[in-house]
């Protein structure tokens, strides 16, 4: 009786949290259709939503949902097929400063607890990741960390109990940083110049058969920066870890975020850049648009 209590209490608690934004008009496939941009109610004051735009001030983090309610609740998200699709964003970093971090990536919300219960989490919006900063772990996919400086594309895995909770994860998870690969190309007037804003299409390439009961599984995922008819490409990650990430591809909700921390905070991001100073969140701002899934 005071387990149904207390979900009944924190469900009606998110309801009240819960905010959307508004609409966003997406291509998926070729189709221009529209989704809905939610968030808690805490964060609904940073975000703006406009056409084909979605843009993040002074922090905030935003989900792509189905659902046009003024309310959010574990069926309001929209479970984009990433596995064997090429996702495009266009990005304007150029506000997004040093230990700053503005990003867009996929996780496995809804959030479950041990229970195998929808968990509204710390804000109400049923939010989980691999480092349990919403209260719940799911299994996560970092296809852009980024400032102006840096930008890092990293898989994350979570140990499943089935049918729905995921009991923990890899934090670290399998990453790759542009710096590795392309130190002199990417950030304010290089051959990416980060002070202007830039395309970045990514693809999740299939094979199967995979390790956990879906039809086939991630291979290889390669990141191609695109600007002015320049181009920079590098892969993520490594083949063996990318099979495991691929059990959750099929269906992941697409969120973007905006974050910061004090000097060196964000070294693991940007410290092979040489750039210093803490994030000035409050005059921060990122701009994600023309977001697209197409078919490999």
């Amino acid at each position: 009786m005071n387990t149904v209590l207390l979900f009944t209490v924190a469900a009606l608690v998110s309801t009240a949290w819960a905010a959307n934004n508004g609409a966003v008009q997406i291509t998926v496939d070729g189709s221009r259709i529209s989704k809905y941009v939610l968030s808690s109610e805490e964060s609904k004051g940073n975000i703006r939503v406009s056409g084909d735009t979605i843009t993040l001030s002074g922090g905030g983090r935003a989900y792509l949902g189905d659902s046009s309610s003024e309310t959010i609740s574990p069926d309001s998200f929209y479970e984009m097929p990433f596995l064997g699709k090429r996702f495009s964003v266009t990005m304007d970093l150029n506000e997004v400063g040093c230990n700053c971090n503005g990003a867009v990536y996929t996780v496995g919300m809804p959030g479950y607890n041990s229970g195998q219960q929808p968990e509204p989490g710390k804000d109400g919006s049923y939010y989980c990741d691999a480092n349990q900063v919403g209260g719940t772990y799911c299994p996560e996919m970092d296809i852009s960390e980024a400032n102006k400086f840096a930008m890092a594309s990293t898989a994350h895995t979570c140990n499943y109990v089935a049918p729905h909770y995921y009991s923990s994860c890899d934090r670290g998870g399998c990453g790759t940083n542009v710096l590795d690969q392309h130190l002199n190309d990417f950030g304010p007037g290089k051959t990416i110049d980060t002070d202007r804003p830039f395309t970045l299409s990514v693809s999740f390439e299939e094979g199967g058969p995979d390790e956990c009961g879906v039809p086939s599984t991630l291979t290889r995922v390669t990141n191609v920066f695109s600007q002015n008819g320049k181009e920079i490409t590098f892969d993520a990650c490594n083949p063996d870890y990318l099979q495991w990430m691929g059990c959750s591809l099929p269906g992941m909700v697409l969120t973007m975020s905006l974050w910061g921390t004090g000097e060196g905070g964000m070294s693991w991001l940007d410290g092979k850049s040489g750039c210093h100073g803490g994030c000035n969140l409050d005059a921060s701002k990122v701009t994600f648009s023309n977001i697209t899934l197409t078919t490999l």
